[in-house]
């Protein structure tokens, strides 16, 4: 079981490699498994989020069950410190990056044109306007995200406190909210292989 970033910097995300979290149960040894799917869980001293690429949290989680509340902390683990660095990082790198291919992609056919090789330049040229296309859709996903941000603003409640007149005595904390009821446009929560 894994999960997968599948969002609109994918494609720079894994540029090097693939990027696939799961959670890795330690075995008394102190080895870490590679994957849940070994025949005897039950033998493991605690869960840690890990990566296909070789990354492991050094935070370590009591041993639970697939898909209990300590396999879900050891999956947002990865998620907090290996992919979501690597998102940020992939939407700093991503449209430089673009922007440097369409110019390469704009000078080659302008080049293409003034040596008047017209098959060449047009192909050149149909190779970037499949370029800009498949950029769009790293647009419409990101919209999709910003969609996705908004309606859970507007759906997270609004709390308001007063000052405090006097100190509380005997009171507790409130319990923390429900998790979402879907993962946000890019992650593959639920799809777990």
């Amino acid at each position: 079981m894994g999960l997968i970033y599948d969002g609109p910097y994918a494609e720079d995300v894994n540029r090097h490699g693939m990027h696939e979290g799961y959670v890795a149960r330690l075995l008394p040894d102190g080895t870490a498994t590679s994957s849940w799917d070994l025949n005897d869980w039950t033998d493991h001293s605690g869960l840690v989020g890990a990566c296909s690429c070789g990354w492991q949290s050094t935070r370590v989680r009591p041993p639970g069950e697939d898909g209990g509340p300590e396999y879900e902390a050891a999956l947002r683990d990865f998620e907090l410190e290996h992919l979501d660095p690597l998102i940020d990082q992939a939407r700093k790198a991503s449209w430089p990056r673009w922007v440097a291919a369409v110019t390469a992609y704009a000078n080659r056919i302008a080049d293409l044109i003034r040596q008047g090789r017209y098959d060449e330049a047009s192909s050149q040229l149909q190779a970037l306007t499949t370029e800009v296309t498949r950029r769009d859709g790293v647009i419409a996903q990101l919209r999709a995200e910003q969609d996705y941000r908004a309606a859970r603003e507007l759906d997270s409640p609004v709390l308001v406190f007063a000052p405090p007149t006097r100190p509380a005595r005997h009171t507790r904390p409130a319990p923390p909210p429900a998790p979402p009821p879907e993962a946000p446009p890019g992650r593959s929560h639920g799809q777990r292989r």
